[in-house]
């Protein structure tokens, strides 16, 4: 196709009105006609659509277009989906060229529709202008086996586990503490559709399922010392706790469901100075050892560390609130329970187990957001002060014991894992997936998927359906025996190279090796086309392919 003539199609989508009602789009499609090389264009109302795809599959053949300028939304999320349909129609798909209109134009124009429509003819003459010089690409296609790494012993990854094994893939699930289980081993019980069942009866049914399966090894105890490698050749170093051998594993993919933790509020409400101020999982731990003593006033305070300036709502503390107030009244009937809250999110069920609880008893108040409830010792006593919002006055109530629903972060071994696979976290410890919307269970680096609450606070049902929804992520590549990366990769010309190493040493994925002579190698599988060592090479010897 080189030694061809360049015949380059335009595709202008109106988005509906996301673009065209800012931007002049016939206009935009009458002007991408007079530039060099262009032999087609066209407007598209929906281009992403079923029909339109099909439709310029056929106007690419008919008018035998070998490279392609689609003019539309963001290349993020559908130019994946439009090199699909170039290699469909005949076309190198590395021999498209995406131009973002609504993103780049029309929503940062929407009230100036003429720079809008100005702003989208340059931006189409500078991708024309860029199909013109493109080159053919391939994928790179990587090998990858069958043995799946999950790291953290949780519902998530002993779900995760289960369903890889179920495909008859080998699943190592391998957990810091004894025993499998997570944050369950401490609860009492839980509460879903209007049952309850003991969170021990849950734990070992699911470890019996576990350890049961032949293709499943459990790694407890277990610490991982090292990863290197990457999707389909990962190799793994496990350290056992005391001084157990350790083990090496070849990995195709890895799960990380390393599960979260509460952050003790050490300092307030009297937490830390009286053991009567407990957090919701040591009241859990309480009532399943059933060690919570006589009662006759609790009192528990919701949004600790949460709903503020440094982190929002927590998802799941409301609902645990309620669960553990009906638990203490169903236990202490004649005992006073308060829940002191600033606003109840509660769906579904969860309103139901509300009222529940109120018609056992427990006293719902609301203090506003910038009055916060104060504790005090008076005595042996403790007691709380609070605004209740709802009747427009302050009260003060005895307490027994003061029970704090408090902020959550990811798990303590968060910081190993995240610099081992270097991979992201937000400020509070959760991994941060690539994308909330479109790839919402896995990292950027390809063959890591996420699940549970590694990546934010879930309930049961939620981190059970997570760690399925990540072994299948998992699975697929695993599935196909293979994994296709972008051909978009750096490409060393050593004939001028000084062997500096500086590109070695600047690659954020570690993908250039340098070999005993100084001479550096692009590791492809592992190059993300970022351009960081094209920028930084002081000889100017290597390039970015497609750019």
């Amino acid at each position: 196709m080189m030694g061809e003539d360049i015949r380059i199609g335009v595709f202008v989508c109106d988005c509906g009105t996301n673009i065209a009602g800012v931007v002049n789009v016939p206009e935009v499609v009458a002007f991408a006609k007079t530039l060099n090389h262009v032999v087609w264009t066209d407007e598209g109302k929906w281009s992403c659509s079923v029909d339109y795809l099909k439709r310029m599959q056929d106007l690419i053949k008919e008018h035998r277009i070998n490279r392609v300028v689609v003019a539309s939304c963001t290349p993020r999320t559908h130019e994946p989906l439009f090199k699909r349909t170039t290699r469909e129609a005949g076309v190198n798909p590395y021999l498209l060229e995406f131009v973002s209109i609504r993103e780049q134009v029309s929503w940062v124009h929407m009230r100036e529709p003429q720079v809008a429509t100005e702003k989208a003819k340059d931006l189409v003459k500078m991708g024309v202008a860029k199909a013109a010089l493109l080159e053919e690409g391939d994928e790179i296609r990587l090998p990858v086996k069958t043995d799946c790494l999950i790291i953290g012993g949780g519902v998530a990854g002993m779900n995760a586990a289960l369903s890889v094994a179920a495909q008859s893939f080998n699943a190592f699930l391998v957990e810091t503490e004894p025993q499998l289980g997570g944050l369950l081993n401490t609860l009492c019980f839980l509460s879903h559709d209007h049952h309850r069942r003991p969170a021990a009866q849950i734990v070992e049914a699911k470890v019996a399922q576990v350890l049961a399966h032949p293709k499943i090894k459990v790694f407890t105890g277990t610490r991982i010392e090292s990863v290197q490698g990457y999707i389909g050749n990962y190799q793994v170093a496990l350290k056992p706790d005391g001084n157990g051998a350790g083990a090496h594993l070849d990995i195709s993919t890895i799960i990380v469901a390393t599960g979260m933790q509460e952050i003790e509020p050490v300092g307030q409400f009297e937490y830390g100075n009286d053991p009567r101020v407990k957090t919701q999982l040591q009241l859990e731990a309480a009532l399943r050892s059933k060690r919570l003593g006589s009662l006759s006033s609790v009192v528990m305070i919701n949004c600790v560390n949460s709903k503020n300036e440094n982190r929002g709502c927590c998802s799941v503390g409301c609902h645990v609130s309620v669960k553990n107030a009906i638990a203490v009244k169903t236990l202490h009937q004649d005992a006073d329970v308060f829940i002191l809250y600033r606003d109840m999110s509660l769906v579904r069920e969860e309103g139901a187990a509300q009222q529940q609880a109120k018609q056992l008893g427990v006293k719902f108040l609301r203090f506003p957001d910038n009055r916060y409830p104060e504790v005090r010792k008076e005595g042996d006593r403790l007691r709380v002060k609070v605004y209740d919002l709802l009747i427009g006055k302050e009260i003060e109530v005895p307490a027994d014991l003061i029970v704090l629903t408090t902020a959550l972060r990811g798990n303590a071994s968060v910081e190993q894992v995240k610099g081992l696979l270097k991979v992201s976290t937000n400020t509070d410890g959760f991994f941060q997936e690539a994308h909330v919307k479109l790839a919402p269970l896995e990292f950027a680096t390809h063959g890591v998927s996420l699940a549970g609450c590694a990546k934010a606070p879930m309930f049961y049902k939620e981190s059970c359906e997570a760690g399925i929804g990540a072994a299948m992520k998992a699975s697929i590549p695993m599935k196909n025996g293979y994994i296709e990366a972008e051909g978009i990769v750096a490409d060393i010309d050593l004939t001028h190279c000084s062997r500096c190493g500086l590109c070695s040493q600047r690659c954020p994925y570690q993908a250039i090796r340098v070999d005993a002579e100084d001479n550096p190698a692009v590791l492809k599988a592992l190059c993300k086309g970022c351009g960081l060592c094209a920028a930084d090479c002081p000889s100017e010897c290597i390039r970015i392919v497609h750019y």
